[in-house]
């Protein structure tokens, strides 16, 4: 008899659990629209945004070097002002997908490398996949939308 009250209280107490966290089933805040209508030239990537989301502060451009190697945050240089998270800050770009946003691979850069992508490219003939996604002010993102291999000659 003891038993059952023991077994019973903790199943009142498994579900009162359960309902007040609701079921298990969360939302997730701050969820983040990925960049749209992406391309990409032997000179520069472009991309649209509709980043209306309160928490948006702008976007991280990923690369690798192999399709198998995790992707890396690029750093941006621009008005001798150096960007890593994010690489493109919200002021700096047009998150209401009214217009594309370029990003230069002369302006861009591997963590590991004061020489620019675009460098690296044409002189010592590298290639690499980039990735875009939005960043939020508490490190929540977006999925990383992927360019692919460039330069793709």
């Amino acid at each position: 008899m003891k038993n059952k009250i023991v077994y019973s209280g903790l199943l009142i107490f498994a579900l009162s659990m359960l309902f007040s966290n609701g079921c298990g089933i969360y939302t997730t805040e701050n969820v983040l629209n990925p960049p749209y209508s992406i391309s990409i030239t032997e000179d520069y990537l472009s991309f649209y945004g509709d980043n209306q989301e309160d928490s948006f502060i702008g976007y991280n451009i990923w690369y690798k070097e192999n399709s198998s190697d995790t992707y890396k945050l690029c750093y941006y240089k621009y008005n001798s002002n150096t960007y890593i998270k994010p690489t493109l800050p919200k002021d700096m770009v047009d998150f209401n997908g009214d217009s594309a946003n370029i990003v230069y691979f002369s302006d861009l850069f591997p963590q590991e490398s004061d020489k620019s992508f675009l460098y690296l490219s044409t002189y010592e003939s590298k290639k690499y996949y980039f990735a875009i996604s939005s960043y939020g002010i508490n490190g929540e993102e977006s999925e990383k939308v992927e360019f692919g291999l460039w330069p793709n000659q």
